[in-house]
């Protein structure tokens, strides 16, 4: 198994460490902020924890405030409701006692009624520019041999785009975005695991369409997610190709809201995921409300 692949399955696997209070390690690199999707693919895993007979199927985060990488998190679950069909649960992220997450998690039994989807559209087989080599080429920086030493290492997660990122640039293209993506080695058959990888990844790359529609780079504004949402409509094998359709229907007063419809190789939608992402442009890489307060200082 892949280094990456084996890290992100240790950071699924939490220690109940209280009543319905789960603990994980959320370092995957050594990048300087916690990345969102690993706190939202770990809320899922445990409210997960609490439910039994039923499957995750949407799951909803808001971001409070920026997590530490290298300390530990806690996840306390809160049991809002238990049916006949449904279940749902309040997974709230912590570190040093202070909440930088909350993840809300439902559970359906599977039931069958009337279905359609959106068609798969007509395009390329997997291949193309991956997402770490596109951040490598915007930084000029050479392939890191550690996949656990620096954030431009092998990801978890391979992704590509037929073509190619335009996030780390300032090219202008089109707000939509196809890419492929599955995680770098095969996964055990758990569903949950597949789904938490799911949820992990689709942190990555949502954004893309926001910065491919304006001449700017994504190296050049502060960014963060502010809230996520994912759906799960079928099964899932998240270890084979799943194609990502994404698009991004506006930016406005700072913030901008990206799509997501996922594909298996098949054909079949899988899930749907929608965020919203703070896009709000630096001086000389200096947080805006610094600047003004440096400026309003008196002499």
């Amino acid at each position: 198994m892949h280094p990456s692949t084996t890290m992100l399955l240790e950071r699924l696997t939490l220690e109940e460490i209280g009543d319905d209070i789960f603990q994980a390690n959320g370092q995957l690199d050594s990048g300087d902020h916690l990345f969102g999707g690993i706190v939202l693919a770990q809320g899922l895993a445990a409210a997960a924890q609490t439910v039994s007979d039923r499957d995750p199927h949407s799951i909803h985060a808001q971001f409070l405030h920026r997590g530490n990488p290298k300390k530990l998190i806690d996840y306390q679950v809160r049991r809002l409701r238990d049916s006949r069909a449904f279940a749902t649960r309040e997974s709230t992220a912590m570190q040093d006692g202070v909440a930088i997450a909350t993840v809300t998690a439902s559970f359906h039994h599977q039931e069958t009624g009337p279905e359609h989807q959106l068609p798969m559209p007509p395009g390329d087989s997997p291949g193309g520019q991956s997402w770490e080599g596109s951040l490598r080429e915007a930084l000029n920086m050479p392939k890191s041999e550690n996949p656990d030493s620096s954030v431009m290492g092998e990801l978890p997660i391979e992704i590509l785009a037929p073509d190619g990122f335009a996030m780390f640039s300032r090219n202008v293209k089109q707000p939509h975005v196809t890419a492929w993506m599955r995680t770098r080695s095969a996964l055990p058959p758990d569903p949950l695991l597949h789904q938490c990888a799911l949820a992990y990844a689709s942190d990555y790359i949502i954004q893309a369409g926001s910065f491919h529609a304006h001449p700017i780079s994504a190296m050049e504004v502060q960014s963060a997610s502010l809230d996520h949402a994912l759906w799960f409509h079928r099964p899932l094998q998240f270890d084979q190709w799943h194609r990502v359709d994404l698009d991004s229907p506006i930016t406005a007063g700072g913030r901008g809201i990206g799509r997501a419809l996922i594909f298996s190789e098949a054909g079949e939608l899988v899930a749907s995921s929608v965020q919203e992402h703070l896009i709000r442009p630096t001086i000389d890489g200096k947080h805006p409300e610094a600047r003004k307060r440096k400026s309003s200082t008196p002499a």
